[in-house]
Parts: structure tokens; sequence; C-alpha cells
């Protein structure tokens, strides 16, 4: 259907919109939740922080269903490279799960990539190790913030504070 330079190309762009589309989702989904946070600041710091890494994790699964999105239409719609192994075709659940592997690093191996799949595979594995650090970051921040405030609320002082 294509040459290998067109579906090389192809390739390239398409990994570029998940890259892009999967930055915006985290960068947005991490907005939400800072501004959820400042509305709900009555709630103990447990259930702020469980509200927290739910959304991150939310914003990590809707990233893997780009991922997934795109290895099926790159495979089953533009018939461009395909999945070997224990793979059962062309089913949603095989895409997501070949997705949640290749975007976490796991690399179980019973699933690979052929022809330029191979690069976006990589390029998922790559954005995923980066958003995940980023969620990481994200969390510390948190952490350090709301323990700031439970300092300051029981000593009367920021722990941080010069003297």
């Amino acid at each position: 259907m294509f040459t290998d330079s067109q579906s090389f190309i192809i390739s390239m762009v398409a990994v570029s919109v998940m890259v892009i589309a999967t930055i915006l989702i985290h960068y947005e989904a991490m907005w939400l939740i800072s501004k959820r946070l400042m509305k709900i600041k009555a709630l103990s710091h447990r259930y702020l922080m469980l509200y927290s890494v739910l959304g991150l994790f939310a914003a990590h699964t809707a990233e893997v269903w780009v991922y997934a999105f795109g290895y099926w239409f790159l495979i089953d719609v533009l018939h461009i490279g395909s999945l070997y192994g224990e793979f059962s075709g062309s089913a949603i659940h095989s895409y997501i799960y070949y997705s949640i592997v290749s975007y976490t690093s796991l690399g179980l191996g019973d699933v690979f990539p052929s022809e330029h799949l191979r690069l976006i595979t990589g390029v998922e594995a790559l954005n995923g190790l980066l958003l995940i650090a980023w969620s990481g970051a994200y969390t510390w921040l948190i952490i350090t913030e709301l323990g700031r405030a439970r300092f300051k609320k029981h000593f009367g002082t920021d722990f941080f504070d010069k003297p």
C-alpha cells in the first residue's frame, strides 16, 4: 500500500502527534489537579494526596490509550507494520496491553513490533518514562507543600523559614 519511505514518514508523523497529545494530556491533568486542590484544601492531606495520585493515574491511562489507538490505526487501517508473538489480532485490548507494556518500559517480550513500529515503540517507552518521572516530581511537590502546611498549622512556623 505504501512504500517504505512513505511508511516511515507516516510513522514519524503519527508518533509526533502521539507524543504531543500525551504531553498535553499530562500537562492539563496536572493543571486540573492543581486547580482542584486549591479549592478543596479543607480535606485531610491523605485525601488530597489520593485525589492527586488517582488523577495522575487517570492521565497515564489516557496516554496509554492514545498509543493503543495509534497502533490500531497504523496496523489495522493503514497496514503499516504489525505485532507478532502472543498477540490476539485487532482486538483493542491487545493494543492496550502492548501499549502499557511499552509505555511503562516493562517489555515482557511476549509481543514484539515489526518494521517502523519498532521506532514508535521505542519512542513510547521514552515518552512514558518522561511522563512517569514528571508525575513523580509533581507528587513530590504536592507532598512537600502539604507537609509544609501541616508543619505550619501545628507549630505556627514554616520549617523551611530562615530564623
